[in-house]
């Protein structure tokens, strides 16, 4: 009786130690990433190809370096070597683009999951990843408040990013703005026309609708605004 007592005991204290090791490896694994084969496949490609362990950060990382570097090629002179280097730039931005949409989409299935009552409508596509990222790394669930601040900061990390080109990318942005009032100017002109307004005849001002004349001083104070900004670099 002894003997079977001590195995029994024995029995329920190894059970006891699995259920534990089983629960401590749930509690290690609660949050995962959940990628189809498929996916990893194609994240596999893309990392042996670009030579860098994909994940968001580095993939803006990267993308940053290719604009910068497309911006210095753009003002070159057309040679072979010029449309070679754009090319390439134009693959590994594909590429790029394409592994940053499945992440999206593993992420969205994960909100799905662990955030069911979160509208991710409201979310970007790098705060929807970054949610994920962070919650993955920390092993435990955001709170409304934690979300916020992940969302903030990352406006402000792209409010930084977007200055920083522009003080280090000036032609192109004068280039950018130079299109906007162009395009401004196009879109006021073929308003004008489609109104009948004729700005030397005040009855035909009279006429118009009051959404056309809105739209139109819209369309004059955005290509004003375009200029000044253009004029002050």
């Amino acid at each position: 009786m002894n003997q079977s007592r001590k195995e029994y005991n024995k029995t329920v204290i190894e059970l006891q130690e699995a259920k534990k090791e089983k629960q401590r490896k749930e509690r290690a694994e609660k949050f995962v990433r959940r990628f189809t084969p498929l996916e990893k496949r194609q994240l596999r490609e893309t990392a042996k190809y670009l030579r860098m362990f994909v994940n968001h950060e580095n993939i803006n990382i990267r993308k940053l370096q290719l604009e910068k570097w497309q911006s210095r090629i753009e003002f070159q002179k057309n040679s072979i070597d010029k449309y070679k280097k754009l090319s390439r730039i134009e693959k590994e931005t594909d590429i790029l683009n394409q592994a940053e949409f499945i992440l999206e989409t593993e992420a969205n299935r994960f909100l799905d999951k662990y955030y069911p009552n979160l509208n991710k409508s409201e979310l970007t596509k790098n705060q929807k990843i970054e949610v994920v990222d962070i919650t993955v790394s920390q092993n435990k669930l955001l709170n409304t408040n934690d979300i916020e601040t992940v969302c903030r900061e990352l406006e402000r990390n792209q409010i930084e990013k977007d200055l920083n080109i522009l003080l280090n990318n000036r032609p192109k942005f004068v280039l950018a703005l130079q299109q906007e009032m162009k395009n401004a100017g196009m879109k006021f002109e073929q308003l004008r026309l489609k109104s009948g307004i004729n700005f030397a005849d005040p009855s035909s001002i009279k006429n118009a609708s009051e959404k056309d004349l809105n739209q139109l001083q819209f369309l004059l104070k955005q290509k004003q605004i375009s200029k000044i900004d253009g004029s002050s670099l």
